[in-house]
């Protein structure tokens, strides 16, 4: 780690100290004795100037092994030094080391001769007479840097900062200690600092690694300013616009992000990352067509990364273009074949398509990747059971149940399940529970009362199917349902009211008719019982148990006649079963 004084940054040792013998000139006493001692001085502070110059370029020229150049050098540094310290002593008791500026410039010399701790004292000396010096304290924090001395460099630095903060040279030095100190977030605000002061110092790509930092900390404002300024420095800098395009979508400012990225893929057409971003970003603008082109473009320049064949997948899935996208997610499930999420959404989309064995084997894939996953044994439920696998779907609706007992979906289905395999007890205690779930779902209760029929459980149908009618009025059979229950309770008077309503709603079905007449029946009313018979005769001719009760209404009013009509109509209906 290279530190160099905050006020003094020359590329050349004996400039530097040139530099400070015209400044110790321009700042003495003009009494006239100060003139004769500085006039001495003087003269012997050009000679120790010019050997210094000599001896440099000798060593310089000469092709000296290292070690040996840097012993030579050291050898002539320390002899310099003695003599500026005769000088100092002498100048000292002239009393002309008096001044806080003069004392810092000392300093300067023997720093520069590699002499840290008389540059120390000289710069103490200083400090001593101007405790705001701050270019004084800045070099003594680099002395104290040098020696990595860091709680006191950081100290000298914090003081120069509070007097004078507009020292670009101070900040890039302090950042430097902050960095060796694992301070990074500090050392990165020094570094923006400095810049800040100085923009024109940095080169495009300082700007960019500041920016990158400046992101790593949070600070995505501050990361965007850099980001613009290495554009600005350079327009071709495909990196920069691709980093900034990051930032801006990250901010939710999309529409000046999709232009860096485009920008980006302009001076670099390569950049795979940037069509993938643009993507994503096309996306969720919703501008599919531009996402599948920004995706596929993507998979020209890196065809095998599963990951853009997966985003291609899911736009497609979103158009609706089913087997596009299910080649797509093949593809990326051959590419990383232990990723969930493709073969999740590949046995979607099978769905889709009606190819319920095959969204099976994806799901069971995505199982064996993540058991836990509920919603896995969710869809594989829903394939089986197009399959009509009725035991393999309740296992698997009852398995995501299990993960995710709040899913109401789960359970209404696994209660289907039980329905078809005809276990009305299980159904029964399923669809109770997925209406606590959701209370307000009419077809759990529509589901519950059908289980509760099969079961004999004629109060609990008739609970269910009245709760239907308050949520779903509209929805005939459940009126029919409803009439059939009242009817095994013997409750004519309501099984009649019931089936009425329920043909006021569809009058072209047979059934709510015949029941109508049952019920009717009961209650003695012969004709009423015979024009619903015969009205579901015309609307089902081949059913022969509603002949067989016209036919019973018929002889309870004599119509003998009739009567047998229809027995004789039920004959040759059953006759060939």
């Amino acid at each position: 780690m290279k530190i160099v004084n905050s006020d003094y940054e020359l590329p050349r040792s004996e400039m530097y100290l040139d530099n400070i013998l015209s400044q110790l000139h321009q700042t003495q006493d003009q009494s006239e004795q100060s003139q004769e001692l500085l006039h001495q001085t003087q003269s012997q502070l050009e000679n120790l100037q010019a050997q210094y110059q000599q001896t440099l370029q000798q060593l310089q020229q000469a092709h000296f092994p290292s070690k040996t150049y840097q012993t030579q050098l050291q050898q002539f540094q320390n002899s310099k030094a003695v003599q500026l310290n005769q000088l100092s002593e002498f100048y000292a008791a002239q009393g002309q080391l008096n001044d806080a500026s003069t004392c810092k410039k000392w300093g300067n010399l023997f720093q520069t001769l590699g002499q840290i701790d008389e540059a120390k004292y000289w710069y103490n000396k200083a400090l001593e007479i101007n405790p705001n010096l701050a270019t004084a304290l800045a070099n003594l924090g680099t002395l104290y840097a040098q020696q990595q001395q860091w709680p006191e460099a950081i100290a000298c630095y914090q003081k120069a900062l509070a007097i004078q903060p507009n020292l670009p040279g101070l900040y890039r030095n302090f950042a430097k200690v902050l960095s060796q100190t694992g301070q990074p977030e500090e050392a990165a605000e020094c570094i923006y600092l400095a810049l800040t002061l100085e923009p024109e110092k940095a080169t495009a790509f300082e700007y960019f690694n500041l920016g990158n930092i400046l992101l790593d900390k949070n600070q995505p404002e501050r990361a965007i300013i850099c980001h613009r300024r290495a554009i600005h420095l350079n327009q071709n800098f495909a990196a920069s616009h691709y980093k900034l395009g990051e930032i801006l979508k990250a901010c939710g400012q999309w529409e000046e992000a999709i232009v860096h990225y485009q920008k980006a893929l302009v001076i670099q057409p390569d950049l795979s990352d940037a069509h993938n971003k643009l993507g994503d970003l096309f996306q969720e603008k919703g501008l599919l067509d531009e996402a599948v082109g920004a995706y596929q473009s993507a998979l020209k320049h890196a065809p095998d990364l599963f990951l853009y064949h997966y985003k291609l997948a899911k736009v497609l899935l979103e158009q609706e273009k089913w087997e596009e996208a299910a080649l797509a997610y093949e593809r990326a499930t051959e590419l990383n074949p232990n990723f969930l999420w493709s073969y999740y959404s590949l046995g979607d989309v099978r769905l889709k398509l009606e190819e319920w064995e095959e969204a099976a084997v994806a799901y069971r894939r995505a199982i064996e990747l993540n058991p836990n996953f509920f919603s896995s044994h969710h869809s594989l439920g829903d394939a089986l059971f197009k399959l009509e696998q009725w035991e393999e779907a309740a296992a698997a609706f009852s398995h995501a149940s299990e993960l995710n007992p709040d899913f109401f979906w789960s359970g209404y289905n696994l209660g289907q399940a039980f329905l078809k395999l005809e276990k009305w007890e299980e159904a029964v205690a399923t669809y109770q529970r997925v209406i606590e779930l959701n209370p307000d779902f009419p077809w759990s209760y529509n589901c519950l009362g059908e289980a509760c029929l099969k079961l004999e459980k004629w109060e609990e149908a008739v609970t269910a199917y009245q709760r239907v009618i308050e949520l779903n009025p509209d929805t005939p059979w459940c009126y029919y349902h409803l009439g059939e229950a009242l009817l095994k309770l013997e409750k004519w008077e309501d099984a009649t009211a019931i089936y009425r309503q329920g043909i006021s709603l569809a009058p072209d079905l047979p059934w709510p008719y015949s029941n109508l007449g049952d019920a009717l029946l009961k209650l003695g009313k012969y004709d009423e019982a015979i024009s619903c018979y015969r009205h579901a005769v015309e609307l089902n001719p081949d059913v022969a148990e509603i002949y067989y009760n016209l036919g019973e209404s018929l002889a309870k009013l004599g119509r003998l006649e009739e009567a047998i009509s229809c027995y004789r109509r039920v004959v040759e209906l059953t006759s060939d079963k």
